[in-house]
């Protein structure tokens, strides 16, 4: 298969100068990892960007030192209160010292989980974004592989899948995992878990709106396969037949005719795992980084949790998480776009 016509006829350097925006710090070759994946190379090219992703990883670690480190501090102080707060007679002095260092935790869990939920806000928005500009190219080699109708069904639930995760990200999750935390906040100013309850049926709703979601377009996505490359490939096997019956030139063109659509095939899911794959990569560091900041506060709260005051440890395991929420949202979007590829890649063959 001659890459260099494939690439210009699908108009790939376009498609590579748009993508290049979401990777400013990487150097890669779209060319090249298509190349790659053709031949079947396709570790190689998974190595080609691990390199690149565990060098960050250092970068990204470095950067929550400082946040632990005031999240000891406070846990520490927090024991001494604890252990020394009877010997004042006046329990207004501890209740004070108390409310100054749990403002202090705030400020500090508040830097951490406002810098999770604009990662999850910039990420999610740079997926549709990417999915905008790769999946018109998908679809015209799925219609090339497959069929018009299956090319043409798919784009319709990806591009609703789209509209969908924008607003349901932005009008409903988001809002949700905010007031999740919200509410943790002020269950440790009050100090007798009035709003457990409330904060944990809020988690729940949460998590099973999401498991909803990915079953519901798990499902469309299915049914879908079932039908629409069942119509193509109806439409594929008369026009080949009917090739295949033209006398003389009949088995030569039925020959041509296999190996075009076995090309395209090849095409086809070629550019499926290119797509998946840089949409890992896109969205790996972001991720790396929202589950270090998580894990870091669930971290922190166990070990302040030994001897430190039960409201402090409490928020910062709560905070963290309202970050494994954030960091279970993301993957699900993840996984919504994952699943509608690989099911439309391998329905399609």
């Amino acid at each position: 298969m001659d890459i260099t016509s494939f690439w210009n006829e699908y108009e790939m350097d376009e498609l590579n100068r748009q993508l290049s925006q979401f990777f400013p710090d990487m150097e890669w070759n779209m060319k090249e990892l298509f190349t790659q994946i053709t031949s079947g190379d396709v570790w190689g090219a998974l190595v080609l960007f691990g390199k690149q992703f565990f060098a960050s990883i250092g970068q990204q670690a470095a950067g929550l030192k400082g946040m632990i480190v005031w999240l000891l501090i406070l846990g520490i102080v927090s024991a001494l209160f604890v252990h020394f707060g009877d010997i004042f007679e006046n329990h207004q002095i501890s209740d004070l010292s108390f409310y100054f260092l749990y403002l202090l935790l705030i400020s500090v869990l508040i830097q951490g989980y406002m810098e999770m939920a604009e990662l999850v806000v910039e990420m999610v928005d740079n997926i549709i974004l990417f999915m905008k500009i790769f999946i018109p190219t998908y679809m015209i080699a799925i219609g090339a592989a497959s069929g018009s109708t299956t090319a043409y069904g798919y784009y319709q639930i990806i591009m609703l899948l789209l509209y969908g995760i924008e607003k349901l990200m932005e009008l409903v999750i988001l809002p949700l995992i905010n007031g999740y935390v919200f509410l943790v906040f002020m269950n440790g100013i009050w100090g007798e878990d009035r709003l457990l309850l409330l904060m944990e049926f809020l988690k729940k709703g949460i998590i099973t709106g999401m498991k909803a979601a990915l079953g519901a377009i798990t499902g469309i996505s299915l049914l879908q396969s079932m039908i629409l490359p069942a119509v193509d490939s109806l439409k594929n096997t008369t026009l080949q037949k009917a090739v295949g019956a033209i006398p003389g030139i009949g088995d030569a063109a039925d020959g041509i005719t296999q190996i075009i659509l076995g090309s395209a095939v090849l095409i086809k899911n070629s550019i499926g795992v290119v797509l998946l794959l840089l949409l890992l990569i896109l969205c790996a560091v972001p991720v790396l980084k929202i589950a270090l900041i998580a894990c870091a506060f669930k971290g922190c709260a166990a070990v302040m949790g030994m001897s430190g005051d039960k409201r402090i440890c409490e928020c910062t395991d709560k905070i963290g998480d309202g970050g494994m929420l954030l960091l279970r949202a993301v993957l699900t979007v993840i996984a919504l776009f994952m699943i509608i590829v690989a099911i439309a890649a391998y329905t399609t063959n």
